[in-house]
Parts: C-alpha cells; structure tokens; sequence
C-alpha cells in the first residue's frame, strides 16, 4: 500500500499547471451557465460539453499521461511495478476529473438539471478509458491523435447521424442506438428525450460503461504484458 501511494503522488506531480486549469474552469462555469440558465437550452447545452468541454478536459488531463518510451522505461525501473504503475495512471487520472466533476454537479444542481449528472458521468469514463488505453502506444504524438480521433473526431460523426435521424424523422435501431451511447452518452441521452434515440439510457448507460470497464481491464493486461520492457 505504501508503495502504491508513493506510484500515486509521482503521477501527481504537474497534474494540475494552475497557468491551464484556472482559465479552463472558468471558462467551463461562464460557458456552461450562461447555455443552461440564460438560453435554457438543453439541447445546447448538451452538444456544448459533449463536443467541447468533455474533450477538452480529457485531452489535457490525459497528455500528462502521454509518455515516450524512455520515460515509460524510466518510471518502471524507479517504481518497480508494472501493475502498480498501471493502476496508479488510472486512479491519478480519475483525480484530475474532479475539479471538471464538482464543477459540473454544482451548475446541473443549481439549475436544476440534476438528470445530465449521471450522463456526464458516463461519458467521462468512457473517453477515460478510450485515453488511457491509447498511452500505450511508444509515440506521445500518436497516444495523442488516438484519443483526439476517439473523443472528439467519432463523436462528432455520431451526432451528424443523430441530425440525420432528426431531419428524416426516423428513429436509432438498437445497434446504432447503443454505439451512440458509447460514442456520445451525453448526446444520446438529450435525444433519446426527444425520440430520436430509440435505446433507453439505462440499457445504453449499462452497456456503455460495462465496454470502458473492460477497456481499462484490456488496458492493465496489456501494460503489464506489452509495454516497453527493458
């Protein structure tokens, strides 16, 4: 356990650049409020942060992951675990959520839109998972563009189909209902309101956080059986 947290406070060290974080929260807060309490807009709202702000904050949380080969070598030399390293890229990384999480619970309670809570929640896991499986690829360019093709590319392709549906006044069958919930959760919960989304979020919720859980399972087995051992 001590060695655990030791792997743990070494992840921590430069999670949170104060010169990043402070104006990115504070432009989710004005950006955020301004959407749900001035133009009452969900629907706006929901494309805002599942397009945006979600991204944004995965990407810069999860960059701090990214690492070269001769780093990754380092810090499995100096901590000594392939398994201890693992888990405490995960558990750090779910730390620097929290600010983005805190903030988002505050603006949905105080608005009164309590239902996008579990929605963000979900997607959140999701494009975690996605990020961290993709550090283990030996390039930080490429660790990157993978997360930035999953999270915000793909998402982006899943909504022009939802806008699709909507313009033919058709409904999602169930398989393309489910891979909207994985791609963009918050998206299709905000249309599956509007009938566009034929899946019921409980079953897209359940299905999509049972596939980033056993991403981040893959993601342990093969750190610690494929990763760059010296």
């Amino acid at each position: 356990m001590a060695n655990l947290r030791l792997t743990i406070k070494w992840y921590l060290k430069g999670l949170f650049p104060l010169p990043i974080c402070v104006p990115i929260l504070t432009l989710i807060i004005l950006t955020q409020t301004y959407v749900i309490e001035y133009l009452k807009s969900t629907v706006e709202f929901s494309l805002l942060t599942q397009m945006v702000l979600i991204p944004f904050v995965i990407l810069i949380t999860g960059s701090h992951f990214f690492r070269n080969k001769l780093l990754t070598l380092f810090e499995l030399s100096f901590l000594g675990s392939w398994e201890r390293v693992a888990v405490s890229k995960l558990i750090v990384f779910a730390i620097g959520l929290i600010p983005f999480i805190a903030i988002e619970i505050c603006i949905l309670w105080v608005s009164k839109n309590t239902n996008f809570i579990l929605p963000i929640l979900i997607s959140l896991l999701i494009y975690l998972s996605i990020s961290i499986i993709s550090t283990l690829s030996s390039s930080q360019i490429n660790s990157f563009m993978i997360a930035l093709v999953f999270i915000l590319l793909i998402p982006i392709s899943a909504v022009e189909v939802i806008e699709n549906y909507v313009n033919l006044g058709i409904t999602s069958g169930l398989p393309m209902g489910l891979i909207l919930y994985f791609i963009a959760p918050l998206v299709s919960f905000q249309y599956y309101k509007e009938s566009v989304v034929s899946v019921h979020p409980v079953i897209g919720f359940s299905i999509a956080a049972f596939i980033a859980i056993l991403i981040i399972v893959v993601y342990i087995y093969l750190f610690q059986r494929q990763e760059y051992k010296p």
